[in-house]
């Protein structure tokens, strides 16, 4: 299953130092970041705690939430809810390619909780 809370996992410092920037990503790499899927961003979450803070804490990161092979056959109710509670509010657009594992009323909830969804595309 695809964890999207891994609280116990260690991570090394990757903050920048540089002057009024300082614990933070560079402003580009947080814009690089805007253009990867979903399963790239679960892999930059774990790189280090800075950049995890910022995967998951950027609702714009989560606007945008497509699920196709292989992580479609990871993904359940539980997990839809959480990956799109990400965007706080502000998903537009989900794709879901054959992900089996959720239910209509998964979806009913997803759609509940995400009233800017204006894409939704469900295969």
């Amino acid at each position: 299953m695809v964890s999207v809370d891994q609280e116990n996992e260690e991570f090394q410092d990757c903050e920048v130092r540089a002057e009024g920037h300082e614990g933070t990503p560079h402003e580009a790499l947080i814009l690089a970041l805007g253009y990867l899927g979903v399963w790239d961003l679960f892999v930059v979450e774990n790189v280090c705690t800075s950049l995890r803070s910022v995967v998951q804490n950027d609702p714009l990161l989560w606007r945008d939430i497509h699920i196709n092979p292989p992580l479609n056959e990871k993904i359940t109710d539980d997990v839809i809810l959480q990956i799109t509670g990400r965007g706080q509010g502000s998903l537009q657009c989900l794709s879901l390619v054959d992900c089996q594992r959720i239910t209509d009323e998964g979806l009913k909830h997803v759609i509940e909780n995400n009233p800017k969804l204006i894409k939704p595309c469900f295969q």
